[in-house]
């Protein structure tokens, strides 16, 4: 294949996929920003890999670096459907540079789109469960489905919807793309402020559990979900306020932050809400 016939393809495969993803925000001006800059970033990073110039890249660079601070600013406001369609965008420009890295490989180009159609697949999952799920009452079957005791189901003391599991699956995506190591700094920067926005993302979602089951214990207070909840509810807000705390000074911080935060040890003192 081509290189501008594998553009062509990730650009008509990435097409193709957005277009049943379920959008609230795209028409908001930073939405309709990050889409100039990362046309920007991916026209750069083209000619980067057409001449080899080492001085081409400072485009790309600085459009990774713009997209980044789009994203801690979305991440900031505290919306986890927003985050998610931010997100969306993200994988949209990684798939085109993968396919451009790759390109002539054909097994290696398979298995990354496979890759980027599984976190696109978990973001949509993400966006209809927050519309789905988003008052007490519609959630009530989610926390009764999730049986303690079976397949770490309420291990940590709030249900693993999908929600956490899509996150999880993001995260360990995201971090199995070592090729931005010797890509650029800035776009490693960039796949770094991804996690800690997904990571925010989780500690939110775990945040409004917390309010959901406070109630469900109250309404249902015999319930084995509501005792492990009652157990662990201490140590939940604790871990969940550390997250939201880290995420928010990660985002906020000039410089490389949230690479530091994705790579410190975590402590065992809590139930671990970035797993």
């Amino acid at each position: 294949m081509s290189f501008n016939s594998s553009n062509n393809f990730s650009h008509q495969w990435f097409s193709s996929k957005q277009s049943s993803f379920p959008f609230d925000f795209a028409s908001s001006d930073i939405f309709l920003k990050a889409v100039k800059y990362s046309n920007e970033t991916e026209l750069s990073f083209k000619r980067f890999c057409e001449t080899r110039a080492g001085s081409s890249l400072k485009p790309f660079d600085l459009g990774c670096s713009k997209l980044s601070n789009i994203l801690k600013n979305v991440a900031l406001e505290g919306n986890i459907s927003k985050i998610a369609e931010m997100d969306c965008f993200m994988v949209g420009l990684c798939s085109y540079l993968e396919m451009c890295m790759h390109n002539g490989d054909r097994a290696r180009q398979e298995g990354a789109l496979n890759n980027f159609s599984k976190q696109i697949d978990c973001l949509k999952g993400i966006k209809r469960f927050c519309s789905n799920y988003k008052t007490y009452e519609s959630y009530i079957p989610q926390i009764q489905a999730a049986v303690p005791g079976v397949d770490r189901q309420f291990a940590q003391g709030l249900p693993l919807d999908s929600v956490h599991r899509s996150l999880n699956s993001i995260i360990a995506s995201l971090r199995n793309m070592n090729f931005a190591n010797y890509l650029s700094p800035e776009y490693s920067e960039l796949l770094n402020t991804r996690e800690t926005s997904l990571k925010r993302a989780k500690a939110l979602h775990a945040q409004q559990q917390i309010a959901f089951m406070d109630r469900y214990s109250a309404d249902f207070p015999i319930d084995s979900q509501s005792e492990i909840f009652l157990n662990k509810r201490d140590a939940l807000v604790k871990s969940i306020d550390s997250v939201l705390e880290k995420t928010a000074l990660a985002l906020s911080a000039k410089g490389d932050k949230s690479q530091e935060l994705n790579s410190s040890k975590k402590t065992k003192s809590a139930p671990d809400i970035e797993r």
